[in-house]
């Protein structure tokens, strides 16, 4: 099964199309902004998204675990 073609006619993942979705409205909107890194799971793709952080390093941001927070929200000062 080949992969679906993206606008220029090459042949790309569903991972790539998703990334390159995101990129384009980033690069189009500066309203938008991305929380997580997870949109293409644990997979060798999750490069794409970490080079959207690079490009794009006010506008992407990953979030700290909940586990995480919950600690620092128990430290913080009553």
């Amino acid at each position: 099964m080949s992969s679906p073609e993206g606008a220029d006619g090459r042949e790309m993942t569903y991972a790539e199309a998703l990334v390159l979705g995101l990129r384009r409205a980033l690069e189009n909107d500066t309203r938008v902004r991305l929380m997580g890194q997870y949109f293409v799971g644990l997979t060798p793709h999750r490069k794409l998204v970490a080079d959207l952080r690079d490009d794009f390093p006010s506008r992407v941001w990953y979030p700290p675990i909940a586990e995480v927070a919950y600690k620092v929200l128990a430290e913080a000062p009553s």
